[in-house]
């Protein structure tokens, strides 16, 4: 996300041309949703960190 967001800064700034300073913001979603599951799958999800469902789990629900 921290390359998405410089990556939108650059274009906000007009370094990327009139289009991508209009869709700056657009650009950063868009990398956000294409480089954290890259950077997951090539890190084989050292990275991911998931907690286990307690409320809704074997006896955590109601009875």
């Amino acid at each position: 996300m921290l390359v998405a967001s410089a990556v939108s800064i650059t274009a906000f700034l007009g370094a990327l041309g009139p289009c991508a300073q209009a869709f700056s913001t657009f650009l950063a979603c868009g990398l956000s949703l294409v480089l954290c599951p890259l950077i997951g799958r090539l890190t084989k999800g050292r990275f991911h960190l998931e907690r286990t469902n307690t409320v809704n789990g074997p006896g955590g629900g109601r009875a």
